[in-house]
């Protein structure tokens, strides 16, 4: 009798697993059907962005969105379109901001302070000497770069309400900044519409957004230094974030065999040379997160780090001898895998 019992029990428990297991087979294959990718690529701030959106469906109009999004705050923060907030601010010395432009002009001030003026917005007369981005780029000649130097000082950008000021003179670029920024009203962009996740790169900053629909988290190629465009040498395994990147291989004027690249020391008006060749900082914020990056990249590894650690951001350093240090909070989201590279510490 208690075999028989026994059968009985057993029947309905195995009908039960099997339901089970069918069932989680239709939630697997539902889960396949409801994650589709839309993928983009344009350029816009000088640089090529790249949109990939996951969700129930492709999405094609939200890419517009994000255009839209770039186009309407590069003109406002950038110097070279006539008659951008940034435009008129150089042109007159005053702007009314918008709340979007108070908050960065503020952040950066914050960057400038922090970091002992390694980071300068106001380094513009500097750039526009240089013209590394452009055809007729050249080293300055040493009476003008001296002249630009001392227009530049960041303490003097001054915010009083929604009103934006600088000395007479100055030039602000937030060039610096401006794909970070970008990350974050891609953002904010994103909140808005049904997207389950989303990876957008913006130059040399990437925004997370989300969930990744295959995995815990999204994998981040560091670039190599060292290498071309397409080879990297390490990864970062994030969940959430925007991750930007400041090296010395970005861009470049070449004057004989000697090379000059593009993120300045705003107090020598040269390229910086504090024995880094690439910063990447991860942080919430892309703005932080781009304006730190090129401010530890002046500063050096050991100001460098000390910089983040204030901002509660975390990075990879990486120096002339291809030596990698990373930051505890990255120590176990960071993998080397690039030939001729090596994991250091940061006491050495």
């Amino acid at each position: 009798m208690k075999r028989e019992r026994m059968k009985k029990a057993l029947f309905p428990v195995g009908i039960m697993l099997l339901a089970v297991a069918v069932f989680v087979m239709i939630v697997l294959d539902l889960t396949k059907e409801q994650f589709k990718q839309s993928t983009k690529s344009t350029v816009a701030m000088g640089t090529v962005v790249t949109e990939k959106l996951y969700g129930k469906k492709t999405y094609e109009s939200v890419f517009d969105d994000i255009e839209k999004t770039i186009t309407e705050l590069e003109n406002e923060i950038s110097w070279r379109i006539s008659g951008s907030a940034v435009d008129t601010l150089n042109k007159s010395g005053a702007v009314v901001c918008s709340d979007r432009l108070k908050n960065a002009l503020s952040l950066c001030g914050e960057v400038y302070a922090s970091s002992g003026g390694a980071f300068d917005v106001t380094v513009g007369k500097v750039t526009s000497l240089w013209k590394i981005d452009e055809e007729d780029a050249a080293v300055p000649d040493e009476k003008a770069l001296k002249k630009a130097l001392s227009f530049v000082d960041g303490g003097k950008l001054k915010i009083n309400g929604s009103a934006a000021t600088i000395a007479e003179g100055q030039f602000v670029d937030l060039g610096s900044v401006g794909k970070g920024l970008a990350c974050d009203e891609i953002r904010k962009t994103l909140e808005e519409k049904d997207i389950y996740g989303a990876v957008v790169s913006v130059g040399g900053s990437v925004l997370l957004y989300g969930k990744n629909p295959t995995s815990d988290s999204w994998s981040v190629a560091v670039r190599d230094p060292r290498g071309d465009s397409s080879s990297y040498m390490g990864t970062l395994s994030l969940k959430s974030g925007v991750v930007s990147t400041s090296g010395d291989y970005e861009r470049v004027l070449t004057v004989g065999d000697r090379k000059y690249h593009h993120i300045l020391d705003p107090k020598t008006g040269y390229p910086a040379d504090s024995g880094l060749i690439s910063v990447t900082v991860v942080c919430d914020s892309g703005i932080l997160s781009d304006a730190l990056s090129t401010a530890a990249f002046v500063k050096g590894l050991k100001g460098g780090a000390e910089l983040l650690e204030s901002f509660g951001a975390e990075g990879v350093f990486i120096d002339k001898d291809k030596k990698v240090y990373v930051t505890d909070g990255l120590s176990d989201k960071f993998t080397l895998n690039g030939d001729g590279y090596e994991l250091a510490e940061a006491s050495e």
